[in-house]
């Protein structure tokens, strides 16, 4: 029986909004609780999304999500070698008040260029983790990881830890295809240093003709991983239904990716109770917007209407249900509409309460600012 998203707040949560400050961007947050209570959130800051400026901030909040911290920031440009551009990180609670945060970088980047342009689809890319012993307030330099075979890896999701304690680090590599594919590392605290073992590949199309991006992950209730993938054909660039993979061996082996029917692009998973696990996509067709997305039997079928949650069009978080228009198409290819989107990027987070957090970025009065909508199904 599929439940009913019944919406508790949405607000602003970077000050560049409230400050009416569009000089600065702010996107792609990510969101992490440790045992106490206190959210702990990052994002990339930079004068745009993509520019060569980017910095990490982090903003932590002691009241479920309502109010929030000044931001600071975690790590910037000058921390890392000055020809290396700073994408995207990732952050999860790995003890009490122990975090880890992680950095994609893109090497000798030229300060006008665009990250993702054909010139820039050459360049090295890197991957490093940044340690916390103390909630947040002081973290480590930043360590590199090597990331052989592949050389281009990215942060597209946050790191996650299981009951045996191993940190599972996501990465998204270029496979020998030439397309997007998903590969895991295993890694251990141990004295204040991240150990991390060899590179395995989770999901990758060895055709060429499908880019598995932007992977996504939750516990289900038996144990079981699952991921969700952005999908999209190499050919023509146009996204197809999320596709879907399960591991039953945490982590190490995975099942062929699957369509989902599941109608988006960055597929964010949050396993809750009873079977019941939540989904939020970006849908940039029409009508544009964040939707949720509901299974009542553990991932293995996919309830096929929707719930909007953001409505990009009158910029408002509606919680109601909402068709899709599946007769439209995209007319510019994935990498050449990276610079334009205006809201995306969602990531779930379950509170000690039973509520759920989605951090989101958002464009209102042409500013890009992050937003946190906090909701429960019902």
């Amino acid at each position: 029986m599929t439940k009913r998203c019944e919406l508790i707040w949405d607000l602003a949560v970077s000050p560049n909004l409230a400050e009416g400050n569009s000089t600065l961007v702010n996107a792609y947050a990510r969101t992490t609780q440790l045992s106490d209570g206190k959210i702990v959130s990052i994002c990339r800051q930079g004068a745009a999304k993509h520019s060569h400026d980017g910095e990490i901030i982090i903003m932590t909040s002691n009241d479920i999500g309502q109010s929030w911290s000044s931001p600071t920031t975690l790590f910037k440009k000058s921390d890392f070698s000055s020809s290396e551009t700073i994408i995207s990180a990732g952050i999860c609670a790995i003890g009490e008040n122990k975090l880890l945060a992680t950095c994609g970088t893109m090497v000798d980047v030229a300060p006008n260029d665009y990250l993702f342009s054909e010139e820039s689809a050459s360049l090295d890319r890197r991957y490093f983790w940044i340690l916390s012993e103390d909630g947040g307030k002081q973290w480590s330099h930043p360590m590199a990881i090597d990331t052989s075979p592949y050389h281009r890896a990215g942060v597209t999701a946050n790191p996650f830890v299981l009951s045996d304690g191993i940190i599972r680090i996501p990465l998204e590599v270029t496979n020998e295809a030439g397309v997007q594919a998903t590969a895991l590392t295993f890694a251990r605290y141990a004295a204040g240093q991240i150990e991390c073992g060899p590179i395995g590949l989770c999901a990758g199309d060895p055709t060429g003709q499908l880019n598995l991006s932007d992977a996504q992950f939750t516990t289900l209730e038996n144990g079981d991983l699952l991921m969700l993938l952005w999908t999209f054909r190499q050919k023509d660039e146009e996204t197809i239904d999320a596709h879907q993979s399960i591991s039953r061996d945490a982590g190490r082996s995975w099942s062929a990716p699957q369509p989902t029917g599941v109608q988006g692009q960055i597929t964010v998973p949050l396993a809750l109770s009873c079977g019941t696990v939540v989904a939020v996509s970006n849908y940039r067709l029409s009508p544009p917007g964040i939707y949720l997305w509901q299974s009542c039997d553990g991932a293995k079928t996919w309830d096929s209407s929707p719930i909007r949650l953001w409505d990009e069009r009158i910029k408002k978080v509606m919680a109601e249900s909402a068709p899709l228009n599946t007769s439209t198409q995209e007319d510019e290819g994935v990498w050449d509409q990276l610079q334009a989107f205006t809201f995306g990027t969602p990531n779930l987070l379950r509170l000690i309460d039973g509520t759920v957090l989605m951090t989101y970025y958002a464009t209102i009065d042409d500013i890009i600012h992050i937003r946190a909508c906090r909701f429960q199904m019902v």
